[in-house]
């Protein structure tokens, strides 16, 4: 599976099921598409017919500068920070009916669709964090649990925030139980996915000094490896090395 790629197994999606998890503002082009998608993907790069494409402004792309492709290949529901810009010969792009959701942050919006497809899921959740073993110990949890339970996991190095949302979309309608892996590179990040998570068991594997330069100190890294309470409620388990 490409890890900025998720069949959504729970259920399909329609624009406004979108807009009210991620509390964006529909806005219909060419009076809207209407109908329910079962894809999404945030990379332009995926041939898919039809599906929901998250356009996400990273360091490098802009997924925005993509959505009249996007368009012309089929995609009509678009998760996007603003309505596209259409230049010269993009005429057909916009005389297409689709549906757009306008969100603050593509990213936070996503998370937001990942919580609600977790409360939906009702699987018990296992989030891992970590400076070392992450991917370890995720693996190892899978493969106790996936021995008597449907278990679903972070696949790959799937550990951002986009990553942790697109593992949750992922969620198959007959698990019982969800492994993630959060990785992270400075304050806030952790506390986003566990957020999103609300993991029953928290487990962080060991404090070292990855990111040292965005944090400063092995007890700041601590600190934000710590984040992993944020989401967390009082009867839930933390487990430390």
């Amino acid at each position: 599976m490409n890890e900025n790629y998720a069949k959504l197994y729970l259920t399909s999606l329609d624009a406004e099921d979108i807009a009210k998890a991620t509390w964006g503002e529909l806005h219909k082009q060419n009076g809207g598409w209407g109908r329910r998608e079962s894809v999404l993907t945030t990379d332009s790069r995926i041939k898919e017919e039809h599906g929901i494409f998250a356009a996400i402004t990273g360091e490098r792309v802009d997924g925005h500068l993509f959505i009249a492709d996007e368009l012309r290949r089929g995609v009509r529901i678009i998760i996007a920070e603003h309505m596209p810009e259409y230049g010269e010969g993009d005429e057909d792009a916009a005389s297409i009916p689709a549906d757009f959701i306008i969100v603050n942050n593509t990213v936070s919006a996503l998370l937001r669709l990942g919580c609600m497809f977790i409360e939906k899921s009702g699987v018990k959740r296992i989030a891992v964090t970590g400076s070392v073993g992450k991917t370890t110990t995720k693996e190892f949890i899978y493969s106790v649990l996936s021995q008597r339970r449907k278990t679903h996991k972070t696949s790959g190095n799937k550990n951002t925030a986009i990553g942790t949302s697109l593992t949750a979309l992922e969620i198959e309608c007959d698990a019982e139980y969800a492994v993630f892996e959060c990785g992270m590179s400075g304050f806030g990040e952790i506390s986003e996915m566990s957020r999103t998570i609300c993991p029953h068991i928290g487990v962080i594997t060991n404090i070292g000094t990855a990111h040292m330069e965005m944090l400063g100190s092995r007890e700041n890294i601590a600190k934000a490896k710590l984040e992993m309470l944020d989401g967390m409620n009082p009867d839930s388990v933390l487990i430390i090395n």
